[in-house]
């Protein structure tokens, strides 16, 4: 009588274990490099919006600050305040704006065909909070109590926002004088130069100089 052997085929409860430990070590290595690559992506995405953010700014204020003219306007106090200064303030302006810390008049836009005469000249003024930029244009060039003010941030998530002047000798300073009492003060002329210099998370370090049109530099 013949006996027949039945051969069972399978894996005992060890060799699962360790499959199954294995499994583990490799599902934790490829989880652990796709949150990694999630958080380079983030990182990646965050820097080229803070770029293109800083882009943008730099765009509007080069326009601004390549259009400056030298001519003062009044304050709403009656007083007279020269085209290029290192900021003021105004009763219009939100105490959530932060300092003025940049004012300028400069040319804008052309007129449409009016039978009124209107100014093609704006005042711009920019203010800073500590983490924001915000840009202030006056509708009307010469303040008065009743101005149309129109306000845009440019800029946010910055710190050590500074403006620094270029003078007639090619040095830095703090200040530009919002008034100019006499006519023939230094300061009655635009500077040579502004230079900005702020910081960023993703960016660091960023220094934009601009230099004023030597066309309108002259009183």
């Amino acid at each position: 009588m013949r006996r027949y052997i039945r051969i069972k085929y399978g894996f005992t409860l060890i060799e699962l274990l360790i499959a199954i430990f294995i499994f583990a070590i490799i599902s934790i290595i490829a989880l652990s490099a796709f949150m990694s690559a999630e958080r380079s992506k983030g990182q990646v995405i965050k820097a080229i919006d803070s770029l293109t953010n800083v882009q943008k700014s730099y765009v509007i204020m080069k326009r601004d600050i390549a259009q400056i003219i030298n001519r003062s306007v009044l304050s709403e106090n009656g007083k007279n305040e020269i085209a290029v200064a290192s900021g003021g303030s105004h009763k219009l302006a939100k105490s959530s704006w932060g300092s003025n810390i940049l004012e300028i008049t400069r040319m804008g836009n052309i007129p449409l065909a009016t039978d009124q005469k209107v100014s093609n000249l704006v005042r711009i003024a920019y203010y800073f909070d500590g983490k924001k930029l915000r840009r202030i244009s006056f509708r009307e060039l010469d303040h008065t109590k009743n101005s149309i003010i129109d306000s845009n941030e440019i800029m946010s998530d910055i710190s050590n926002f500074t403006v620094k002047f270029v003078d007639v000798f090619g040095s830095e300073v703090s200040s530009w004088f919002m008034e100019s009492s006499a006519k023939n003060s230094s300061y009655s002329n635009l500077p040579y130069g502004i230079i900005i210099r702020f910081r960023t998370k993703s960016l660091g370090e960023i220094e934009w100089v601009f230099a004023l049109p030597v066309i309108n530099n002259k009183s």
